[in-house]
């Protein structure tokens, strides 16, 4: 019996190993600030919202826009977003807006992180720094590190994007938003002036 022991410890040490470990990643989380976790989206007529990171304490909205504004030869289209008591314009995105086939979208996120990059950040000169081929140095001045550490930089939402979230509170159970468009002729899509409503309920 000893020796069956032995030979299943032995056995079992070799395997160990052989087999590769699943190490947690030193430095930087492995999701970017910004990665969706959740996503709740609700639809209507040419367009559709998400709510993302909703219990995240940066949530952010995505809003798809594939009305007729969007078939038109416009160079830009704005879209008027309500948020609770909250609202002001934002330009959609103008890449999407250059395809004109069919099925293409307007795209507008708010709130969200800017210049997300996965870097290498510490206080000394740049002729300091050894040389690290994977990641660039994070811009800016950090604290005194010892060593470097691998992090992830970002950029605060511009303080339009903010100041519509400034009444959202942490875990937000009610989300009411409106939306309407409007291109560079003065055309709007306004759902005949009703505006596109939605209500999340969490």
């Amino acid at each position: 019996m000893r020796h069956l022991n032995f030979c299943f410890i032995r056995t079992t040490l070799t395997l160990m190993i052989l087999m590769p470990l699943a190490l947690p990643c030193k430095g930087a989380d492995h999701y970017p600030p910004d990665f969706a976790f959740s996503r709740d989206c609700l639809e209507s007529g040419p367009t559709r919202v998400c709510v993302v990171n909703r219990t995240n304490p940066k949530p952010y909205l995505e809003i798809f826009y594939g009305g007729y504004l969007v078939k038109k030869n416009l160079k830009q289209i704005r879209a008027y977003v309500k948020l609770n008591s909250k609202e002001a314009f934002f330009s959609l995105n103008s890449n999407d807006l250059a395809d004109r086939n069919d099925g293409s979208e307007g795209f507008v996120e708010i709130n969200k992180y800017l210049n997300i990059q996965l870097c290498y950040r510490n206080d000394r000169p740049l002729a300091n720094y050894p040389s690290i081929p994977d990641h660039p140095v994070c811009p800016g001045v950090f604290p005194q590190r010892e060593t470097f550490k691998l992090d992830w930089y970002f950029e605060p939402p511009p303080d339009l994007e903010r100041d519509l979230f400034s009444n959202i509170q942490a875990s937000q159970k009610d989300w009411f938003v409106d939306l309407a468009f409007v291109g560079d002729d003065g055309e709007w899509d306004s759902r005949f002036g009703q505006n596109y409503h939605f209500e999340f309920h969490f």
